[in-house]
């Protein structure tokens, strides 16, 4: 156990398993446990010696909903209190969710590296969320519009302007409740540069 003493491992690995809704499995051999209860243990017996860099592959992959959200919490605190966390995730939203830096690799090579937010930031608006009485056809620069039911998605062109399209709607006198610009999602950003890298 990483060398805790084992009074120590015991209180360590009562305060996981309860962190990790396990205490009724406590008794029980892993083959026992459903797949997701043993990625569960895998991931407490990592945690349990309090690591200051913890470094995770899929881990979500095969975790039902409400475990993928038990062990964000727990991921969340650990980031809180300063644990430095490497994931590897093919799962865009994840990486969003998670990290302050990103390292995408396209076939071993590294495509792109930095801070999420600039590297978001440095792909365009993306597109714009837009609650209006309606949306009409050949708004400028924009590329395709998503139905997300109370709202429209509209996918922004490449180098296009969120203020023309704001400009347009005003023009033509339509109501907007929402307009909200919103920056490229990670996983449009890397077909974009895996496609370039072709």
């Amino acid at each position: 156990m990483k060398e805790m003493r084992s009074s120590d491992a015991r209180l360590g690995a009562a305060e996981i398993l309860e962190r990790l809704d396990m205490t009724e499995h406590r008794s029980k051999k892993i083959a026992e446990l459903s797949r997701g209860m043993g990625q569960l243990i895998q991931f407490a017996a990592t945690i349990i010696h309090r690591p200051r860099l913890l470094i995770l592959d899929e881990p979500f992959s095969g975790l039902d909903p409400l475990n993928v959200r038990l062990m964000k919490e727990v991921l969340g605190r650990l980031r809180e209190d300063g644990v430095a966390i490497i994931l590897s995730a093919h799962q865009m939203n994840q990486v969003e969710e998670f990290c302050d830096q990103v390292l995408m690799l396209n076939h071993g090579k590294v495509v792109l590296y930095g801070a999420l937010e600039e590297v978001r930031s440095g792909f365009g608006e993306g597109s714009i969320l837009v609650e209006a009485s309606e949306i009409p056809e050949g708004l400028p620069g924009v590329r395709k519009v998503n139905d997300q039911g109370t709202y429209k998605e509209l996918v922004m062109a490449d180098n296009s302007s969120s203020r023309d399209v704001f400009r347009a709607l005003a023009e033509r006198k339509i109501e907007v409740r929402r307009f909200q610009v919103a920056r490229p999602p990670l996983e449009e950003i890397f077909v974009r540069i895996v496609r370039e890298d072709q």
